[in-house]
């Protein structure tokens, strides 16, 4: 009980760390199209020494802040790129774009490729499942109503498809605690334990609604390998025997959202449900989960 209560901490704590992590969003970029020549000073002053000079058909980087009378942008002087100062009335006739940068354009992390960690909470819920134990004498055991909670971690690599999509490869280890009734050999046992290892693989695409959105929606597929799965009831273990120990196909949908920390380090955010389809009755698991991931 302890160690769960410390994961579900550590998990809440990456939560609210990334959320309380404001994302280094790009600024709005924009750049001034001069209509006439005009006189670039080295202060938004009128008796500053001039800088350069600007003419009909120049594009430069205009700030997008509020300087009064005064415009700042950045300019090419000597091989230098400097700050200098125009008068807005000596560029009313000139005209004020966006522009894409390629610095916004490397700011959506669907755009690069991404290694990292991600640290996943997870509900679970299993109808019914059935096997014969190879103790002696053998036994026929059934477990159904199976639900618990579980945390694990795992690796992923995402990949862009386009400047729209992205696919994610994960590999994670899972532990499931799940309790649940039982029978053995037609012998009622309520609120037994059943517990249950696995290697999962599986892979994600993510849809973002335009090339620079941070939100994005998905589908995909895990295929989950069963390693090892134990009933326990008054302190008895029964061991489920290797062939009885299932793969587990998982389609699931998806959304989430990607904060950006650095240029290269990104805190992602991601929800999934999946259904389990070759499992007896109604199964699913719902996850939540963090990742922190290298972009490049």
């Amino acid at each position: 009980m302890e160690v769960v209560v410390i994961n579900k901490f550590f998990f809440v704590f990456l939560i609210v760390g990334g959320l309380l992590c404001p994302p280094n969003l790009q600024a709005e970029v924009q750049e001034l199209v001069i209509r006439q020549d005009v006189t670039v000073y080295k202060k938004p002053k009128a008796n500053a020494d001039v800088l350069t000079n600007l003419e009909s058909g120049d594009r430069v980087p205009v700030s997008t802040r509020d300087y009064g009378a005064w415009k700042k942008i950045k300019v090419e002087v000597g091989g230098r790129t400097q700050f200098g100062w125009v008068k807005e009335s000596d560029v009313k006739e000139s005209r004020v774009r966006v522009v894409e940068s390629s610095n916004n354009r490397s700011g959506a992390y669907h755009t690069k490729r991404g290694v990292g960690v991600f640290y996943h909470f997870s509900y679970v819920n299993i109808g019914e499942f059935d096997f014969t134990s190879d103790t002696t004498p053998s036994l026929d055991v059934n477990v159904k109503d199976l639900s618990g909670t579980s945390s694990f971690i795992g690796l992923h690599y995402d990949h862009p498809w386009n400047d729209k999509k992205m696919i994610r490869f994960y590999f994670s280890l899972r532990e499931h605690d799940l309790e649940g009734d039982a029978t053995f050999s037609g012998s009622i046992a309520n609120s037994a334990e059943f517990s249950q290892k696995m290697l999962a693989f599986g892979a994600t695409l993510r849809n973002y609604d335009s090339s620079k959105d941070n939100f994005w929606w998905g589908y995909g597929l895990e295929i989950a390998k069963i390693t090892d799965a134990t009933v326990t009831y008054n302190a008895t273990d029964t061991e489920v025997p290797d062939e009885d120990l299932p793969f587990y196909v998982l389609p699931h949908l998806a959304a989430g959202y990607d904060f950006m920390m650095t240029q290269s380090l990104y805190l992602l955010l991601d929800a999934k449900l999946h259904l389990i389809l070759n499992a007896d009755g109604l199964s699913y698991a719902v996850d939540t989960g963090v990742s922190i991931t290298y972009a490049f």
